[in-house]
């Protein structure tokens, strides 16, 4: 059965205090992916969480940044591993990531997918795993991964 946005907050809540909280004076401004039963993933680049968190707990999970739980509201980390899981106020940053860098590949490029970095450098591809893999390997944990013609990752 569905939970509530009420229950769903609470249950949030109850999760970033017994297990997000302790994690604070360490890794403050971090990304975290909760599973239910308490596992957890930490690192600074969302998307990357997303798929490694996923990929580890085969459950689903919530993010939440680090210190930031009054700011950011966390997000559900969907198990089809199609939706960014970052909170809201990043997803706008993300955005205009793709707007700023992505848009300009929807004429002759529709449907593939590009790889943006947060300092604009991109990377095209026709498969959405190898691309990711590939623009770790030549640009770090920092890109961001969108298929053209999307601007979000819904």
């Amino acid at each position: 059965m569905a939970l509530t946005n009420e229950e769903a907050l609470k249950r949030d809540d109850a999760l970033y205090d017994k297990y997000v909280r302790p994690l604070e004076d360490e890794h403050w401004g971090e990304f975290v992916a909760v599973a239910p039963d308490g596992r957890t993933m930490l690192g600074t680049n969302p998307y990357k969480i997303d798929t490694e968190a996923w990929d580890a707990f085969r459950v689903e999970a919530v993010m939440f940044q680090v210190g930031e739980k009054e700011i950011v509201k966390p997000a559900p980390i969907h198990s089809s591993n199609r939706t960014n899981a970052i909170s809201p106020r990043i997803a706008m940053e993300v955005t205009k990531l793709y707007q700023q860098f992505g848009k300009r590949y929807e004429v002759e490029h529709w449907g593939e997918f590009v790889a943006i970095t947060p300092d604009g450098r991109t990377m095209l591809g026709e498969d959405e795993h190898n691309l990711f893999h590939k623009a770790v390997e030549v640009f770090g944990t920092g890109a961001f991964v969108f298929q053209v013609g999307q601007e979000s990752r819904d």
